[in-house]
């Protein structure tokens, strides 16, 4: 196997608590298109979409203007996330918007999550030149597994024909290639999962299903969860701050801000791309009220908060012990 066993965490991260408040997040999320292809079972967006979730493409005026928007913090965001809770391939114009970002110069690096379903080897051109990484969740070893987890018939051989070819033309464009341990339960399905991929890839890893979904308690009728980190064999941990709100913004396809990913259902609005620039929701009274509640009273602050167990599978930050200093600085 070519490919480094390796997760998406970079160990080099900077300690939160030395550096907030941020005058510009470090990372913003663009959901281009909340719709999907998949109904994965471990998917509270798609699979349980049955809350009334409207699916829906951004439209390309509104994120170009959300781009230009980034031009309006003092330094580039680190990272600029263009997925969310759909397919982004779905959307037509998804090169054009991948390639618009790049010119802009707005993010050191821009990075997309995809199904791979609808790769082909005319879209995998166009998306290595503006993507930094382009990370593939794969939801089985075969056909059969598709169908089952994700609801989908596969063409199994074009799906990894297609991977293969993305992964010859990538460029200076890094290929992340996961599944999750549910996917792979058997060392034979595991086995098959490196033998497939491995080769074609740059990293790749098995991370572990967490129920990080706000109000999703079905997930567990449909799969054993574990009690791990998602991204290591860690104990998940019990935080008190979820450090999330105080580096990043979700933008919804509506182009409604919230802080979270996790916050599918927009139970946390902090303004609209539509009404406000970036810049002026980051710097608003809405997240700075979350934030000093967030640093005063922990997760409990905000009902979907004191439901969300995100944080404690998934955050790379853990900021509790610096709370009551931070909360003077905010």
């Amino acid at each position: 196997m070519e490919a480094n066993f390796q997760g998406i965490i970079n160990q080099n991260r900077q300690a939160l608590q030395d550096v907030l408040p941020l005058k510009t997040p470090y990372s913003i999320f663009i959901d281009v298109c909340n719709a999907c292809n998949f109904k994965c079972k471990f998917c509270a967006v798609q699979y349980a979409g049955r809350r009334g979730y409207r699916a829906e493409m951004m439209g390309y005026e509104q994120f170009q203007k959300i781009i230009d928007d980034l031009s309006g913090f003092e330094e580039k965001v680190k990272i600029l996330r263009l997925y969310g809770n759909g397919e982004p391939l779905l959307h037509a114009r998804f090169p054009e918007m991948v390639n618009y970002a790049k010119e802009k110069n707005v993010a050191g690096w821009i990075e997309t999550v995809t199904n791979g379903s609808m790769l082909s080897p005319d879209l995998n051109r166009k998306l290595v030149k503006g993507c930094d990484r382009i990370r593939i969740s794969v939801e089985g070893v075969d056909a059969g597994a598709y169908e089952k987890i994700a609801g989908v018939k596969l063409d199994w051989e074009r799906f990894v024909n297609n991977i293969r070819d993305l992964y010859i033309h990538r460029g200076d464009c890094e290929i992340y290639i996961k599944t999750v341990d549910v996917a792979v339960e058997t060392p034979q399905k595991e086995e098959k999962f490196f033998k497939t991929f491995g080769d074609i890839c740059d990293k790749i890893y098995i991370e572990n299903l967490s129920p990080i979904w706000p109000d999703y308690d079905e997930l567990g009728d449909y799969f054993e969860l574990s009690n791990k980190a998602m991204m290591s064999d860690s104990a998940m941990q019990e935080l008190k701050v979820c450090p999330f709100p105080f580096y990043q913004m979700f933008i919804h396809s509506d182009g409604t801000v919230v802080p979270c990913c996790a916050d599918w259902q927009q139970r946390l609005p902090l303004g609209n791309v539509n009404e406000s620039t970036l810049s002026q929701i980051w710097s608003g009274e809405r997240i700075n009220a979350l934030q000093k509640d967030m640093l005063q009273n922990g997760m409990k602050c905000r009902d979907v908060c004191s439901v969300c167990s995100y944080p404690n599978s998934a955050a790379n930050d853990n900021i509790d012990a610096y709370a009551e200093e931070l909360l003077k600085r905010f």
